[in-house]
């Protein structure tokens, strides 16, 4: 069971919603249309509709407001499977608007993505164009609908085959995943942490839980970019707690580094997002601090010792009995 005195009762639990998306998310992942096909075309009919729902929901769930936008963008080469999936499971509506958005394409939809992105704004700079306004009014519309992922459960609960599936693949949740799903639902009840006072529901927070965001965060952040993009970020805010988090996991080598990058932007540590990156990131150049960064990030992932730093989150949600159990469902 997990540690239920530190983390609210709406995550002690890993819900329907979050395994149906376990099972979607390599779908949504897959890439291009034929890699995805090659999946799909594994599943019996029902899985099949279930798995294509993922696609968009997968872009939903990283930002509703833009989620249609950047389907189209990135996975767009499913887009008339995915528009039938929705007529099949009664979304009627949401079906309409995706083959509205097909046609701003034109006669021939671009199955292939290089073509399709030539469309989109973000091909020649950071602006939309006409083009890209037009789906988002769409995207805006779609959102409008109602909330698409709660809809998919429900197509879920409706069929005592796919719940008997969603209950089979609720075995193959890995702790990682479970770990993963928490660190997220907290982190969105916290919301920006750009400025210092943005930070004080965050340092409000009690431990153990501040300690495991801190140290979910860092791995996120550093994974992706290392640590000038953590320190440069929103993120950095959280980093004395990451170092702590970092030690309480085993890691004390990963911990001195990140307590040796904290170091270099002085006493007290400057919380405020865009204060630290006006002081230390703001030149078109690589800074002589960016530069200690990159090479401290070096040694971070050189570090012969396991675990590494990709695994502390998990570690410290399993040391402190974070990691929640799957919903009976």
């Amino acid at each position: 069971m997990p540690n239920a005195s530190v983390i609210p009762d709406a995550y002690r639990t890993f819900p329907l919603a979050a395994v149906i998306r376990d099972f979607q998310l390599p779908f949504a992942l897959a890439g291009e249309r034929e890699a995805t096909l090659e999946r799909l075309n594994a599943l019996a009919p029902p899985a099949r509709t279930l798995a294509l729902l993922g696609i968009p929901a997968y872009h939903m769930g990283l930002d509703a407001a833009e989620g249609l936008h950047t389907f189209f963008f990135l996975s767009g080469g499913m887009a008339r499977e995915v528009a039938h999936a929705l007529n099949e499971v009664g979304l009627f509506e949401h079906a309409k608007l995706v083959t509205k958005a097909i046609g701003l394409f034109g006669r021939t939809y671009p199955l292939d993505g290089d073509k399709r992105m030539s469309f989109f704004g973000y091909t020649t700079g950071p602006d939309l164009n006409a083009f890209d306004r037009k789906l988002m009014a769409i995207t805006a519309d779609f959102a409008k609908k109602g909330d698409f992922i709660a809809r998919v459960e429900d197509y879920v609960r409706a069929s005592d085959h796919l719940l008997a599936m969603m209950r089979t693949h609720a075995q193959t949740v890995t702790p990682r995943a479970r770990s993963e799903w928490l660190a997220l639902q907290l982190w969105r009840d916290i919301g920006s942490l750009d400025k210092a006072k943005d930070c004080k529901r965050y340092l409000a927070t009690p431990d153990p839980s501040r300690a495991f965001m801190a140290i979910t965060q860092f791995e996120w952040e550093v994974s992706n970019g290392g640590l000038p993009q953590f320190f440069s970020n929103s993120s950095g805010a959280v980093a004395p707690e990451a170092a702590v988090a970092l030690e309480e996991a085993g890691l004390a080598k990963a911990a001195l580094l990140l307590r040796e990058a904290i170091d270099l932007f002085g006493k007290p540590f400057e919380r405020d997002r865009y204060k630290r990156f006006d002081l230390h990131f703001d030149t078109d150049e690589t800074s002589p601090l960016e530069q200690r960064l990159y090479e401290l990030s070096d040694r971070l992932c050189e570090i012969a010792s396991k675990p590494s730093y990709q695994q502390a989150p998990l570690l410290f949600a399993e040391k402190h009995g974070l990691i929640p159990d799957i919903e009976a469902f």
